[in-house]
């Protein structure tokens, strides 16, 4: 990335995560310092021996530990979320999810205020959406939530717009989606590694022609930093590739970066929904278990999704970099086998 002439100083939430450590290297890349917002019991070491990042220790769900923590800074690039068992069901994990995702992202919201001219922008997901009923999508399509994370991250954004209509809270939205690259710990992706690897990745369903985006780090990050200096208050933007990869070719390529060719089992709808609602009664009684198949991810799964990113483009100036499935999948492959993790 081309270094700003403006040096400046970002806030970053969820600096020691996946998405949050790629911005901090990109911010400082462009010749800017970062704030780092980190909780006590977070894993600084890398952040420490990085120049031009400092800390801040707080907790986004206290939030008097987060007084001062946009002081002097130039702009807020909110990156932290809850979203361990994604599609859990349990009260405790509902709890969390709204904690962080929602009341944490207000109450990062409100220190904002209290500086006039700071933007906020907010790094969402598709999640929000829940499963659309279109195949294609843009960001003025209707929402459907359903499990705890997914509702968890539509009531952030809902109530961050909310703030910006009431107080003129300066906030921009971003929705990435499936996101591809190193620094990841588990995942959708690796799950796919995993099941390709042994040849049991469960295809859902009789096509192998639904479409789902995907996106590289990178540009997520990208995408960030241009919302952060362009786009209008108050909007939500969506971000990928621009590609459009179907499941079977998803699942392909997996297998040839594996060096497999017996790659899934074929599924039928009627007895995957059949499996993931025979499943339901064990997370009621160990909630902490997380069940490998939901009626919520088959839905998913057979769900085709075109999403329109042409107001990103036009509005923000983002261009993605990185199109092909194999550049995204082979390095996200190759750093969980690094870890000895597939």
């Amino acid at each position: 990335m081309a270094k700003s002439k403006k040096k400046k100083l970002f806030l970053v939430t969820g600096a020691t995560g996946f998405v949050g450590s790629h911005v901090v290297r990109s911010t400082l890349d462009a010749g800017h310092s970062v704030r780092a917002l980190v909780r006590a019991t977070s894993d600084t070491s890398d952040l420490e021996r990085m120049k031009g990042v400092s800390l801040f220790v707080g907790d986004l769900t206290d939030p008097f530990s987060l007084e001062g923590v946009c002081d002097g800074v130039d702009g807020v690039l909110h990156t932290a979320c809850a979203v361990a068992g994604t599609f859990d069901s349990g009260a405790d994990t509902v709890r969390k999810f709204l904690s962080v995702n929602r009341d944490g992202s207000l109450h990062l919201a409100r220190e904002v205020l209290k500086h006039k001219g700071l933007r906020l922008v907010h790094l969402s997901s598709t999640a929000a959406m829940g499963t659309p009923v279109n195949a294609r999508v843009d960001e003025d399509s209707p929402c459907y939530p359903q499990t705890p994370y997914q509702i968890s991250k539509r009531e952030a954004e809902l109530a961050l717009l909310r703030l910006h209509q009431n107080t003129g809270l300066d906030v921009v939205i971003l929705r990435p989606c499936v996101i591809a690259g190193a620094g990841k710990s588990g995942g959708d992706l690796l799950k796919l590694f995993k099941l390709v690897k042994k040849g049991v990745f469960p295809f859902i369903g009789p096509r192998y022609d639904t479409r789902k985006p995907m996106i590289m780090v990178d540009d997520v990050v990208a995408a960030m930093l241009a919302a952060s200096e362009r786009g209008r208050s108050g909007e939500i933007y969506f971000v990928h590739s621009g590609g459009e990869y179907t499941m079977g070719e998803i699942v392909k390529t997996a297998g040839e970066i594996l060096g497999v060719s017996r790659t899934h089992i074929p599924i039928p709808i009627p007895l995957a929904k059949a499996m993931a609602y025979g499943l339901k009664p064990i997370t009621w009684i160990r909630p902490s278990w997380t069940a490998a198949l939901t009626p919520e991810r088959v839905d998913l799964f057979v769900a085709d999704q075109q999403i329109d990113i042409s107001k990103t483009r036009e509005e923000l100036g983002y261009e993605p970099t990185v199109q092909s499935l194999r550049d995204m999948l082979e390095p996200t492959y190759e750093w969980h086998h690094a870890r000895g993790e597939v």
